[in-house]
Parts: C-alpha cells; sequence; structure tokens
C-alpha cells in the first residue's frame, strides 16, 4: 500500500508540471496574438504596446522555453575594435543588411517614427523564401531590440543587440541574443543541422561589415585631406 501511494503520489505531481506548462504555453500563444494584433490591422504597435510586449517576452519567455523544443535560443559576447556608436549604426541601417547578411535576399525600412522603425526583410536559402515584417526598437547607442509578430515564417522572433564600452575608447564589448521557432517544418529541419554555425556567422557578418565601414570611412577622409595632382 506505501508504494502504491507512492506512486500516485508522483504522477500527481507530473500531471500538476504538465498541466502547468500548458497553461503557459496557453497563456503565451493568445497574449502574443493579443500584442501582435495591431500588425494584422496594418499598424505598428504604439509605445505602450511595445513596453507590454517587451515585458511579456522577457517574463514569459524562458518558462516557456524548456517545454518547447523547437524554439532555438543563442547569446555570444564579443569585445571588437569599434566604437559603440560606430556598431551601433552598422546595425541600425537595416536598408544595407541585402548586402553582407547571410542569407538575406532583400531588407528596407517601412516606418520610422522617433526611435522606432518597422522592417520588412526577405531570407532565403537555395530554392526556399520568405518575407517577414520586424519591429525594431532603438536606444543609441546602447541597443537595438527586434521583434517579429507571428508571420508565416516565425511563430516568434526575439534579437537583441547591446553595445557596453570595452576596456578602452575604441573597443567594445557586443551582446547578441537571438531567439526563435519556425513555423515551417522545413526551415526548422534544415537550422536544427546549421544553426550553431548560421548564428555565428552572423554575428561575424555584421563585425565584417563594420570593419568594411570603418575603412571606407578612413578612405573618405584621407581623400579630402590630401589633395589629388595630375
Amino acid at each position: 500500500m506505501k508504494y502504491c501511494r507512492l506512486l500516485l503520489t508522483s504522477y500527481s505531481r507530473i500531471c500538476q508540471q504538465n498541466q502547468t506548462k500548458f497553461q503557459l504555453f496557453f497563456e503565451f500563444s493568445n497574449q502574443g496574438k493579443k500584442h501582435f494584433s495591431s500588425y494584422h490591422r496594418g499598424f505598428a504597435p504604439s509605445s505602450f504596446e511595445w513596453r507590454k510586449w517587451s515585458r511579456f517576452y522577457t517574463n514569459r519567455y524562458e518558462e516557456t522555453e524548456t517545454a518547447d523544443s523547437k524554439a532555438r535560443t543563442h547569446f555570444e559576447k564579443r569585445l571588437v575594435p569599434f566604437t559603440r556608436e560606430h556598431l551601433y549604426e552598422v546595425v541600425k541601417n537595416v536598408d544595407e543588411y541585402k548586402y553582407f547578411v547571410p542569407w538575406c535576399e532583400d531588407s528596407r525600412i517601412i516606418h520610422k517614427k522617433g526611435n522606432e522603425m518597422d522592417a520588412e526583410l526577405t531570407v532565403g536559402f537555395k530554392i526556399l523564401s520568405e518575407k517577414y515584417i520586424s519591429h525594431i526598437l532603438l536606444d543609441p547607442p546602447n541597443s537595438i531590440r527586434v521583434r517579429s509578430p507571428e508571420t508565416r515564417l516565425f511563430e516568434y522572433l526575439i534579437n537583441e543587440w547591446y553595445f557596453k564600452p570595452g576596456p578602452d575608447p575604441h573597443s567594445t564589448w557586443l551582446e547578441f541574443y537571438v531567439s526563435f521557432k519556425f513555423r515551417s517544418f522545413l526551415y526548422q529541419h534544415i537550422v536544427d543541422m546549421f544553426f550553431e554555425d548560421v548564428v555565428k556567422r552572423m554575428v561575424t557578418a555584421f563585425e565584417t561589415r563594420a570593419k568594411h565601414v570603418e575603412e571606407e570611412k578612413r578612405a573618405k577622409h584621407l581623400e579630402e585631406r590630401v589633395p589629388w595632382t595630375k
């Protein structure tokens, strides 16, 4: 009898845990749809909606992540030889993503107001290609935070960049965080095979771009200072 009671107690606890996970996931789905409703109407969320949205994901995503094996999350921190202001401008310039970000076929800013903007990006891998819209919150030169509503491509996408002072004035601690879940099983399967390589190439691409832009600025500055003679 004692052994049976122990089994029943264990079974009851497992059921309660599963019920809690289901409730969290259900709340996550419904709240997410509520915050994304303005996008379905064709408008970007207001600042108030953004704050609710950010708090929701910050508080809820960590709780549901362990129960969702299809979600993918990556965080890395690098010390890079650029100023915070320079890195911030490179990441903010979404219109240029199509020229250097891996698998980005097109990128453009479709709406901008103050420190918030909406961008449309097209991503593709071989014969696959999809568009999605991101809402971007800017805090120069400290951070850039990106949220994408529920689309055909993603169930959700969270992307955050933080630019923190390095040990000397011309260096920065770059922090990169991304968390997402694809709606398509095919995309999910592809990412599962190359996930770590993909995210590392993403950050490296921005670092390389920062170096390229800095070199172009130096060359232009040198041309302005040194008169060319025939």
